[in-house]
């Protein structure tokens, strides 16, 4: 017998038995459409996660800090050296722990983040760039113009940074002279009389910053409270510092107890109410404004690189190599170096080996890409565990194959006999169940994955509706992927399943003797 004619007999059973063919279908159909929904939806998500961050290059960034630790040579042999009768083992780890937690030392730097420093990250492998972080605060005024200085926030960002660049309505860094330029807030402009909407008018004005330091690392309460949240006026801190000057002179005769006379006397002992008049340094440096930004609003992309939160409600912008010149002239600066950077790797596979390396270095690394890991192990965890659950659908879609398959050899016993009886071999015979088997997984498959990609169109629309008020960001292309592999591999297990399903009873209906069962009835 041909291939054809096999072909023929399986599908002429099939359409004998309807109703039965239509359930079996629907069971692989169902099976298929949850193992290719969980898988997509898998991938997609994986790939929206890693589009988010690879848009901002967030996953080959490292941000570094310099590690603070208590040395172990600064801690005296008694106050490290645990009591008692003990093993070596837990000794020795006391004796780690009794030196971290020791007290009467200062912590040292272990790497400060001085120029040096950040020339040897730089030459390490596989370091693309390296960006000192820049923001300090100080005064702006519009040259040319009769307007008041203003308080700002200055912040440093790479020219075409994603961290500010979807707030941008005027202007930018330009290629050239971006030492010089500088882009502001529309509300800095709004405070200098640019109240309409055309805020580009202010491109190519001229600004001057007047920039203020500390000298030392303890700041004045005073300082505390006016770079705070309280948001307090000059005179608002004038008030603060002469009721606390009163109150100083009071705690003698304040109705407290003694406990709380000795800790008030301790306090404003120690406490600094204003700086002294050469705690600060002061630098002026003219800028040319080349682009203007809006204030940012909740819904806003919210950028995922670090300190990226610091440009949301900066006034002025400024180029890493401007910013990090001035901050460079202070004495804080030359002794103690930068308080951050962010070293761009040249790719994500390198990220954890420089972060080893940099460690090495005595600095604390921290990096998107070892949080993004663990989100997609969880992930993965998540997609083999529905996967599961789809290929057990299938088994049971399997097993109901056998059960009715079976069922069909029993009830088409004379037919079996009468085609062995006209010179069918068992190989044929087995040959047109294990077809039906095929044809079954086949449809069933396809039926389910073309039932998936319709149901991603309404399932990606809710997925996002979900995701996105959570992110604040808009999720780049589908939640849903179908790639090759899943496209062409969905059936192909389908009919696998089938097909294995069709076997025991493809076997019995090939055993069946042609004789008795043209007796059969």
């Amino acid at each position: 017998m041909r291939f054809r004619d096999l072909a023929a007999f399986a599908l002429s059973a099939l359409r004998q038995q309807k109703v039965r063919t239509m359930l079996t279908v629907i069971g692989v159909m169902v099976g298929t459409f949850t193992l290719v929904m969980s898988l997509s939806i898998g991938r997609g998500v994986d790939h929206a996660i890693l589009s988010l961050f690879r848009d901002a290059d967030a996953l080959r960034k490292i941000e570094v800090r310099t590690r603070f630790e208590t040395r172990e040579e600064d801690v005296p042999a008694a106050a490290k050296t645990p009591t008692g009768v003990m093993s070596d083992a837990k000794r020795k780890r006391l004796e780690a722990a009794l030196s971290k937690r020791f007290k009467g030392a200062s912590p040292t730097e272990l790497a400060p983040l001085t120029p040096e420093t950040l020339l040897k990250v730089q030459g390490l492998n596989h370091v693309q760039a390296v960006q000192p972080s820049v923001s300090f605060n100080g005064k702006a005024e519009l040259l040319g113009a009769d307007t008041p200085e203003e308080s700002v926030e200055v912040v440093s960002a790479t020219p075409g940074s994603p961290d500010y660049r979807d707030r941008l309505i005027a202007g930018g860094f330009g290629e050239a002279n971006q030492y010089n330029s500088v882009i502001v807030h529309e509300y800095l402009l709004y405070r200098w009389g640019f109240e309409g909407d055309d805020v580009g008018a202010a491109i190519g004005r001229k600004i001057r910053i007047k920039s203020e330091f500390r000298r030392s690392a303890a700041p004045s309460l005073l300082a505390i409270l006016k770079h705070s949240e309280a948001h307090l006026s000059d005179d608002d801190l004038e008030s603060i510092r002469s009721f606390l000057t009163r109150l100083k002179g009071m705690v003698p005769f304040l109705p407290i107890s003694v406990s709380e006379r000795t800790a008030a006397t301790k306090l404003f002992q120690n406490l600094r109410l204003s700086p002294p008049k050469d705690n600060f340094e002061n630098f002026e440096d003219e800028f040319t404004i080349s682009g203007v930004v809006r204030q940012f609003m909740d819904g806003d992309p919210n950028p995922p690189n670090p300190n990226a939160w610091r440009l949301h409600h900066a006034e002025v912008i400024m180029p890493p190599q401007a910013a990090a010149s001035i901050y460079l002239r202070t004495t804080w600066a030359r002794d103690h170096g930068f308080e951050n950077a962010v070293v761009t790797v040249d790719d994500e596979a390198h990220v954890k080996s420089v972060a080893k390396e940099l460690e090495k270095l005595g600095l604390y690394a921290s990096s998107l890409a070892q949080i993004i890991d663990t989100v997609r192990m969880n992930l993965l965890l998540i997609t083999i565990a529905t996967t599961f659950v789809a290929v057990v659908a299938l088994t049971v879609a399997a097993l109901g194959i056998t059960n009715t398959m079976i069922m069909s050899v029993l009830e088409r016993t004379r037919e079996i006999g009468i085609i062995k009886a006209l010179g069918a071999r068992n190989g044929q015979i087995q040959a047109i169940f294990l077809i039906e088997g095929v044809l079954i997984g086949l449809l069933g498959g396809l039926l389910g994955l073309a039932l998936a990609y319709l149901a991603s169109f309404p399932g990606d629309r809710i997925a996002k509706a979900i995701m996105e008020p959570q992110t604040h960001t808009p999720i780049p292309g589908s939640i849903f992927i179908f790639p090759a592999w899943l496209v062409l591999g969905a059936p192909l297990i389908a009919c696998l399943i089938t097909t294995l399903a069709a076997v025991y009873p493809a076997r019995r209906a090939s055993r069946v003797d042609p004789i008795t069962s043209l007796r059969h009835e």
